[in-house]
């Protein structure tokens, strides 16, 4: 698949492949979980570009500050253009979010400060 000016490599084509395969044998919670430098950020961009075509809404959360900038950049660079939330980052509502898991859990969960985010996919 190519995204921007990357083209997946074949184990990330068969993972998107097989999380989509899960989806439609009805597994509501899938986990990938693959070693550091295997592509994980362009497998996700790979998921959201599914999601944005099919006009479906994706929640990404990540756990770090660098994680969420590197994944807003790495999801731009293959032309799509996520809102952030987390502190500090204006935060707009749209179909495709990236999301600290701190203010996440701060402001949608434990506070209610926001609303939770209509996502198909998380």
């Amino acid at each position: 698949m190519q995204l921007g000016p990357y083209t997946s490599r074949p184990h990330q084509d068969l993972c998107v492949s097989e999380i989509r395969k899960a989806v439609m044998q009805g597994h509501g919670s899938i986990i990938l979980q693959a070693p550091t430098g295997s592509g994980k950020t362009l497998t996700a961009a790979m998921l959201a570009a599914g999601c944005v075509a099919k006009n479906k809404s994706m929640l990404f959360i990540a756990d770090a500050r660098g994680l969420i900038f590197q994944c807003r950049d790495r999801f731009r660079e293959c032309g799509l253009f996520p809102s952030v939330m987390m502190a500090g980052e204006d935060y707009s509502h749209s179909n495709l979010i990236i999301a600290s898991r701190e203010t996440f859990t701060s402001r949608v969960i434990k506070r209610g400060k926001i609303p939770l985010p209509h996502a198909d996919v998380i």
